[in-house]
């Protein structure tokens, strides 16, 4: 008996000493709050990085479309020796300009480049027709037809999750979009007499004056582009990679909302918008970039250049302009 009294106090003094560490284990709600807010610190510190990675991986995806939009176009010269031209007088008409192009329904340059970017079997159910039905099954026409080489992944507008036009007006919501447009100043002929002419337009590599490698063949665009208040309010247009219906022909250098060569001569080509909201500030009238900074162009000789916005108007106008005599640099 008195054995066993002997050993209850040691016996309680490891039952407290056990309790002490139990207690002492646990946090206090004082460091609870500190550790969240740490791990708040962190998870703010971190999201700028993943936005910059991600944004770091879609102008990568933008650059790889460009640059297969651009070795498609000198595979197409070299096969057909002349560049196609911008459009003719609407979707419904036939290119009229002689030469390899003529006969085609509604076709613009993109038409043509999907022999070269894995889109052979699109093109040939086309039948030079932008209204040929390209999948029997689901009736889907050639204009209906999203085209991933065509399509910027930070495309800003709801055309990025849908591919089709943003807006009901004129059908643009049964068109497939894209995120690229073809230099007018380039693919169209300015000096011809009629808008018919400037329209279409046959250029070759060697009417580039400049240098292939100092002029703009191609660069980006917003899929639904908001700002049309001179056509009608609160309607939207869009870029649609398989028209040339007025108020949606991928092109740029043309300064209006129609896209139509509507006065002769190489006129300056109005500076880009960087990053505007599509459905408040963006202006149709010229090419729009969805990465801050700057856009991404398509050079003719092929290769991808991403220029400040900050580059000067006049610099632009003569990166756009074929044969000013003006390079790069600025010196004739």
């Amino acid at each position: 008996m008195d054995g066993l009294r002997r050993q209850r106090p040691g016996m309680q003094l490891v039952s407290r000493s056990k309790m002490a560490s139990l207690s002492g284990s646990g946090f206090t709600l004082v460091e609870l709050l500190v550790v969240i807010a740490i791990v708040g610190v962190l998870i703010a510190l971190l999201l700028p990085a993943v936005q910059a990675a991600r944004e770091s991986a879609r102008r990568s995806h933008c650059v790889n479309n460009l640059r297969q939009i651009g070795i498609a176009t000198h595979n197409l010269h070299d096969t057909f020796k002349v560049l196609p031209p911008v459009a003719p007088t609407s979707g419904a008409d036939r290119i009229k300009v002689k030469g390899p192009y003529q006969g085609a329904q509604g076709f613009n340059p993109f038409h043509w480049l999907l022999m070269f970017i894995e889109e052979m079997d699109v093109f040939d159910k086309s039948d030079r027709s932008i209204y040929a039905i390209i999948d029997f099954a689901g009736k889907r026409q050639l204009y209906s037809t999203t085209i991933q080489t065509y399509r910027c992944p930070s495309e800003p507008s709801p055309s990025g999750s849908t591919g089709f036009g943003a807006s009901t007006f004129g059908g643009a919501d049964k068109w497939a979009i894209g995120n690229y447009a073809v230099n007018y100043l380039v693919f169209g002929a300015p000096t011809a007499p009629t808008i018919e002419e400037r329209d279409e337009g046959a250029t070759r590599f060697r009417m580039v004056t400049d240098g292939l490698a100092n002029t703009i063949f191609y660069t980006e665009r917003y899929g639904t582009c908001g700002r049309v208040a001179e056509v009608q309010t609160n309607t939207v247009c869009a870029n649609l990679w398989s028209d040339t219906w007025i108020y949606y022909r991928p092109s740029f250098c043309l300064n209006n909302v129609t896209k139509e060569a509507l006065e002769p001569g190489f006129l300056p080509c109005w500076k880009f918008q960087v990053t505007p909201a599509w459905d408040q500030d963006c202006d149709t009238r010229v090419a729009q970039s969805p990465h801050p900074g700057g856009i991404h162009t398509c050079m003719g000789d092929g290769s991808v250049q991403f220029l400040s916005e900050n580059i000067e108007d006049l610099t632009w106008e003569r990166l756009c302009d074929r044969r000013d005599g003006e390079v790069l640099d600025g010196s004739p």
